[in-house]
Protein backbone atom coordinates (compact mmCIF):
# COMPACT_ATOMS: atom_id res chain seq x y z
CA UNK A 1 0.00 0.00 0.00
CA UNK A 2 1.36 3.93 -1.06
CA UNK A 3 -1.77 5.22 -0.67
CA UNK A 4 -3.21 8.49 1.55
CA UNK A 5 -4.86 7.90 5.22
CA UNK A 6 -8.27 8.28 3.78
CA UNK A 7 -7.78 5.60 1.04
CA UNK A 8 -6.56 3.17 3.68
CA UNK A 9 -9.39 4.20 6.53
CA UNK A 10 -11.90 3.67 4.13
CA UNK A 11 -9.81 0.10 2.73
CA UNK A 12 -9.83 -0.89 6.94
CA UNK A 13 -13.74 -0.14 7.26
CA UNK A 14 -14.24 -3.10 4.33
CA UNK A 15 -12.42 -5.14 6.02
CA UNK A 16 -9.22 -5.29 3.49
CA UNK A 17 -5.79 -5.55 4.83
CA UNK A 18 -3.01 -3.22 4.09
CA UNK A 19 0.48 -4.68 2.74
CA UNK A 20 3.21 -1.65 3.13
CA UNK A 21 6.47 -2.68 1.37
CA UNK A 22 9.52 -1.13 0.89
CA UNK A 23 8.56 2.76 0.36
CA UNK A 24 7.91 2.83 4.13
CA UNK A 25 11.59 2.91 3.96
CA UNK A 26 11.43 5.75 2.11
CA UNK A 27 8.79 8.60 2.36
CA UNK A 28 7.92 9.81 5.08
CA UNK A 29 4.29 10.57 4.12
CA UNK A 30 3.64 7.12 4.02
CA UNK A 31 5.34 6.72 7.13
CA UNK A 32 2.74 9.13 8.74
CA UNK A 33 -0.03 7.15 7.69
CA UNK A 34 1.30 3.96 8.46
CA UNK A 35 1.59 5.16 12.38
CA UNK A 36 -2.32 5.49 11.96
CA UNK A 37 -3.31 2.51 11.00
CA UNK A 38 -4.16 -0.35 13.21
CA UNK A 39 -2.00 -3.50 13.79
CA UNK A 40 -4.78 -5.36 12.79
CA UNK A 41 -5.29 -4.33 9.67
CA UNK A 42 -1.58 -4.79 8.11
CA UNK A 43 1.15 -6.63 6.49
CA UNK A 44 4.57 -6.19 5.07
CA UNK A 45 6.40 -6.80 2.45
CA UNK A 46 9.19 -7.30 -0.21
CA UNK A 47 7.42 -9.13 -2.50
CA UNK A 48 8.99 -6.27 -4.91
CA UNK A 49 12.70 -5.73 -4.74
CA UNK A 50 15.43 -7.85 -3.12
CA UNK A 51 15.99 -5.88 0.40
CA UNK A 52 15.70 -7.55 3.57
CA UNK A 53 12.37 -7.93 5.15
CA UNK A 54 14.17 -7.40 8.62
CA UNK A 55 14.93 -3.88 7.35
CA UNK A 56 11.27 -3.39 7.04
CA UNK A 57 10.46 -5.22 10.66
CA UNK A 58 12.58 -2.70 11.72
CA UNK A 59 11.57 0.60 10.22
CA UNK A 60 7.41 -0.55 11.44
CA UNK A 61 8.51 -1.27 14.98
CA UNK A 62 10.52 1.80 15.25
CA UNK A 63 7.05 3.90 14.15
CA UNK A 64 4.46 1.86 16.07
CA UNK A 65 7.08 2.07 18.96
CA UNK A 66 7.06 -1.43 20.13
CA UNK A 67 9.87 -4.00 19.89
CA UNK A 68 10.43 -6.31 16.72
CA UNK A 69 9.27 -9.54 18.55
CA UNK A 70 6.01 -8.20 19.06
CA UNK A 71 5.35 -6.81 15.72
CA UNK A 72 5.78 -9.97 14.48
CA UNK A 73 3.37 -11.89 17.30
CA UNK A 74 1.04 -9.01 16.06
CA UNK A 75 1.51 -9.52 12.06
CA UNK A 76 1.19 -13.63 12.57
CA UNK A 77 -2.05 -13.18 14.29
CA UNK A 78 -3.40 -11.13 10.80
CA UNK A 79 -2.14 -13.65 8.86
CA UNK A 80 -3.77 -16.47 10.80
CA UNK A 81 -6.86 -14.75 10.46
CA UNK A 82 -6.39 -14.43 6.96
CA UNK A 83 -4.96 -17.48 5.81
CA UNK A 84 -5.34 -19.65 9.11
CA UNK A 85 -7.32 -22.53 8.03
CA UNK A 86 -5.80 -22.98 4.51
CA UNK A 87 -2.19 -22.65 6.29
CA UNK A 88 -3.08 -25.33 8.93
CA UNK A 89 -4.02 -27.40 6.68
CA UNK A 90 -1.26 -27.19 4.10
CA UNK A 91 1.54 -25.88 6.90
Amino acid sequence: FTGNLQTANQLIKKGIYLSFGLKLLQSQKLQGTFKKMPIYSIFLETDDSDSKITDLYKKAAELYDICIDELKEKIFQNFKLVFGEQWEQNG
